[in-house]
């Protein structure tokens, strides 16, 4: 599990050691793709029908992670906090879906228990490493595209906030970061 990689500084070899695994050339998701999915959502008439309909395959296709999104729906803070988790996480899942069609993989429970350990274990040896770094930075590297909207929505949401958000975006985040390990990993190489 992971990846092990040194760095050279002064002498002396740093070592990092952390557990995400990196995403495969073959499994990333493409600025353009990412895009395509959100001016298809944000200038349909009816988004929500679209993001219903999204949802409908999310279950057929990949019901522990249709699960994994009720559940946390369940435990949303908030509407908004509610909301967002479930635009965001429909936004990635149509941007894997459209970007890999039949060589997305389902995703099982034994698979989001796997990205969840993945994350938590890579947090832990980040935290006690000897360099800051954070596994949501790593995610990013290997998912660019879809981070980048992932942090965008955040930041827009929290524009307007001067002094803090209106409610929790950790659940959030975490919520996608493991969505986000689940579906890279689950892409077949071509």
């Amino acid at each position: 599990m992971g990846s092990l990689r040194t760095l050279a500084y002064r002498d002396h070899v740093l070592i990092p050691l952390v557990a995400l695994d990196p995403v495969p050339r073959w499994a990333v998701v493409d600025h353009d793709c990412v895009a395509r999915v959100v001016e298809r959502v944000t200038q349909e008439n009816d988004a929500q029908t679209l993001l219903e309909a999204a949802f409908a395959r999310l279950e057929r296709r990949h019901p522990a992670l249709a699960e994994l999104l009720g559940a946390e729906l369940d435990v949303a803070e908030s509407p908004s906090a509610r909301t967002l988790s479930y635009f965001l996480f429909l936004i990635v899942f149509m941007s894997f879906e459209e970007a890999f069609g039949s060589r997305l993989d389902g995703v099982e429970d034994d698979d989001l228990r796997r990205a969840r350990d993945q994350l938590l274990t890579d947090g832990e040896l980040r935290a006690a490493g000897p360099l800051e770094s954070y596994s949501e930075d790593a995610i990013a590297l290997g998912q660019p595209a879809v981070m980048r909207l992932v942090h965008g929505e955040i930041a827009r949401m929290l524009d307007g906030h001067e002094t803090r958000a209106p409610f929790d975006v950790e659940p959030i985040v975490r919520l996608l970061l493991v969505e986000v390990l689940a579906l890279s990993a689950s892409v077949a190489p071509n």
